[in-house]
């Protein structure tokens, strides 16, 4: 029975770092709830990777996993891994409510992509971000729900408050965010509140040359968070949006270690032209990086 292998899982025996697949198995809420018991033992390896993607788990199953992390006891840099799963908004509800709780393990990785996250859920989450209880370099992977625009107004409303974590990963590709959310965000980048090392992945969105110019003009602002990762790959960002960015990155004025992710839009030898012209300026941030894969070069 699985209670039975989870006890050895508390035993205080088990090595860090350990990675533990359960990936397509049929564990379910009534197996999601029988790791509570092992996850509040307290006796967790540090930083466990606890794979449960493809599980038919659903709301009832992450608020009893949600509980388990509002316990204090969950281990350090812990991985909840349950993408590919049927949690709504009440699951993402729990799991905001307990990210707030100020009792969450720093480190937490909380992967909640493939869902069926709406707006509810994505604003409860907003608020959690925004309270100021977060636990340091959390990480919130809900790529390809249905956050939309207003998801992302949400999400960059919580970002402008200034009380987001340090180091937060905020990863929301394939969500049908358009233009007015990508411009959303970008004010909140230009807000200078955002939290350092901040790495935003809006990859696989509708994001076209509207939004990658916002986005360019809060890279030029001076006030985008020192170690920004800025993910924009696999959008519809043409001629007029790679310019901006261009015309960005030569300001003089982007973080230092920016890493700018292009890759897979339709970025041509006028672009990548564009490019090589602001690299050669002299005025491009120190320890940039800047991926290009899979355009039209």
């Amino acid at each position: 029975k699985l209670e039975d292998a989870l006890e050895k899982l508390y035993s205080g025996n088990c090595p860090s770092g350990l990675k533990l697949g359960l990936r397509g198995n049929n564990i379910g809420d009534e197996g999601a709830q029988a790791l509570v018991v092992a996850l509040t033992s307290g006796k967790c390896p540090s930083e466990l990777q606890l794979i449960l993607s493809e599980n038919h788990i659903g709301d009832e199953g992450a608020q009893a996993l949600a509980e388990a992390l509002v316990s204090g006891n969950c281990p350090k840099g812990l991985q909840l891994n349950l993408a590919w799963n049927y949690i709504g908004d009440a699951g993402a509800q729990a799991f905001a409510e307990a990210v707030k709780s100020g009792k969450c393990p720093s480190g937490l990785q909380l992967y909640l992509q493939n869902n069926e996250i709406g707006d509810e859920g994505v604003q409860a989450l907003a608020k959690a971000l925004a309270s100021g209880n977060c636990p340091p370099k959390l990480q919130l992977i809900f790529g390809e729900n249905h956050l939309g625009d207003t998801g992302a107004q949400a999400l960059a409303d919580a970002l402008a408050l200034g009380k987001c974590p340090s180091e937060l990963q905020l990863i929301i590709s394939g969500n049908n965010i358009t233009d007015t959310g990508a411009g959303a965000l970008a004010d909140a980048l230009a807000s200078g509140k955002c939290p350092s090392r901040l790495e935003l992945d809006l990859g696989e969105n509708i994001i076209e040359d509207e939004g990658a110019q916002a986005l360019a003009g809060a890279l030029a602002s001076g006030k985008c968070p020192l170690g920004l990762y800025l993910d924009i790959s696999a959008n519809n960002i043409r001629n007029k949006g790679t310019q901006a960015l261009v015309e960005a990155l030569a300001s003089g004025n982007c973080p230092s270690g920016l890493e700018l992710i292009l890759d897979r839009n339709s970025i041509g030898d006028n672009g990548v032209q564009a490019l090589a012209g602001a690299l050669a300026s002299g005025h491009c941030p120190s320890g940039l990086g800047l991926d290009l894969i899979e355009n039209e070069i």
